[in-house]
């Protein structure tokens, strides 16, 4: 990981030195928008890098996008998923990060032939019925929409503080980049920081 997200270059070197041993990676996971526990968001460039290499290694990405709906200012790049029009890539989210965090529910989107495949997976503790009727009658009736953004500026607020309290409290003596979305759960009640260093003493 760097800046942009994902090290498409370093990725693309592991597999071609796998490729030579005769070792084939057949799934590529990676959290695209707001990365936990990182905060980092995969760039534009690096997207369009990460689908060629996928194809060229015939690789399916498995893009879990659980954070995408929560920037704060602009949205982030373009789905894996849309640039690739749904060919070699599954996405997943979850309405735990957006509506509830004991909702657990969550979604699929990819080709049809691969969602036949997930159809057919048995799960042994079930489904939540209770909760996936509930998500449905709250997008039915409008009301996500209208929480997404009070839950943005929820989250938004507490990053601005956190952001502002390690500035006062600890900036000479550390670094760390401000989160443009997304949750980071070690620090979950206060909102993320992200790519902590220490500074080299004088």
């Amino acid at each position: 990981m760097d800046h942009e997200g994902l090290d498409t270059n370093a990725l693309g070197r592991l597999l071609n030195d796998l490729a030579r041993e005769r070792k084939r990676v057949r799934l590529i996971y990676t959290i695209s928008a707001f990365h936990n526990p990182t905060g980092l968001t995969l760039s534009a460039a690096r997207r369009e890098a990460l689908l060629e290499l996928a194809y060229e290694h015939d690789a399916i990405v498995l893009d879990d996008e659980a954070y995408r709906d929560l920037h704060f200012e602009a949205p982030p790049p373009r789905a894996l998923s849309a640039m690739a029009e749904g060919w070699g890539v599954i996405t997943t989210g979850t309405f735990s990060k957006t509506v509830a965090t004991g909702i657990r529910v969550d979604w699929i989107h990819a080709r049809p032939e691969l969602l036949g495949l997930f159809g057919r997976m048995r799960f042994a503790m079930g489904q939540n019925q209770l909760g996936l009727h509930i998500v449905t009658e709250f997008l039915l009736d409008g009301g996500f929409e209208p929480h997404l953004e009070k839950v943005r500026g929820i989250y938004q607020k507490k990053r601005d503080l956190l952001h502002a309290a390690l500035k006062q409290e600890v900036s000479d003596f550390m670094d760390w980049t401000e989160s443009e979305g997304g949750v980071n759960h070690i620090l979950a009640p206060l909102q993320p920081f992200i790519s902590v260093g220490f500074k080299a003493s004088e």
